[in-house]
């Protein structure tokens, strides 16, 4: 199913053609930008309709695996069978096409995780009703963690495949390389490194990049709205908020060193 957000008429000629060629794709038009949170609960509200058992969510900007759903299918039938309480399944992302492909941590084949990004997750249609889906509030911003947020509180599981399977460019890349911004790339890697190995998420940066304004405006504003509407995630939020300012003011600095 194709939840199109008020695309070009390019794009929109292009998907309804499609569409129109296999019966078995569904396109949902809305006339402007409903956000990520709404487009995923239309898709599932039709998934239901038709009686699926699971979903799968992507983005519009991903390039995927030519064995994605092969590794979907493994995940979804291994890991099913071992837990009853499974609530999302979610592979690697990275925005280095030269880790596509790869495996990490060899130990394990699958990590139970805290909170994957919404493109790429699986889950089972009845969990997503289970916990109400995603909040229609949250327009892009934290509505990935707060939907992972849900189904932990519901007591259900979430698991990474340690395999890097799905490229994707998070933010604006910065233009000038020089020494400094490299060793801030080295930086941000490593940190994803230990981020993965802790098992707190499934995103694998390698670059450093920026936030546009249009983003930090709807950054700060879906966690003040998060924060309003659930209190209990004031703490989580306000680490966010001191890490994007500390990456913020980095960049800056980084910048304006470069330059000198």
């Amino acid at each position: 199913m194709i939840v199109d957000n008020n695309s070009n008429e390019k794009v929109v000629s292009s998907i309804k053609n499609y569409s129109e060629l296999h019966n078995n794709v569904y396109l949902v038009q809305n006339g402007y930008n409903l956000g990520i949170s709404r487009a995923y609960n239309l898709a599932a509200q039709k998934a239901e309709e038709l009686q699926s058992d699971i979903m799968i969510f992507f983005d519009h900007d991903v390039v995927l695996e030519d064995k994605l759903f092969e590794e979907y299918r493994i995940a979804w039938n291994y890991l099913n069978r071992q837990d009853k309480n499974l609530g999302i399944i979610a592979p690697i992302v990275t925005d280095d096409v030269k880790l596509v492909g790869k495996s990490m941590f060899n130990r394990d084949k699958y990590s139970t995780i805290i909170s994957p990004i919404s493109s790429g997750i699986l889950t089972p249609v009845k969990i997503f009703n289970l916990v109400g889906g995603y909040d229609p509030d949250l327009f892009v911003e934290f509505a990935d963690y707060y939907y992972a947020y849900k189904v932990r509180k519901a007591e259900k599981n979430i698991y990474r495949i340690n395999k890097v399977l799905i490229l994707q460019v998070f933010e604006v890349k910065l233009k000038n390389k020089g020494f400094l911004i490299s060793q801030a790339d080295y930086i941000i890697r490593l940190r994803s490194i230990v981020r993965l190995g802790l098992n707190n998420s499934n995103i694998f940066r390698t670059t450093l990049s920026v936030y546009n304004s249009r983003r930090k405006i709807e950054l700060e504003r879906a966690s003040v709205n998060l924060e309003r509407k659930h209190p209990d995630t004031r703490r989580f939020l306000r680490v966010v908020r001191l890490l994007n300012k500390l990456e913020e003011l980095s960049i800056e600095l980084i910048e304006k060193l470069n330059k000198e």
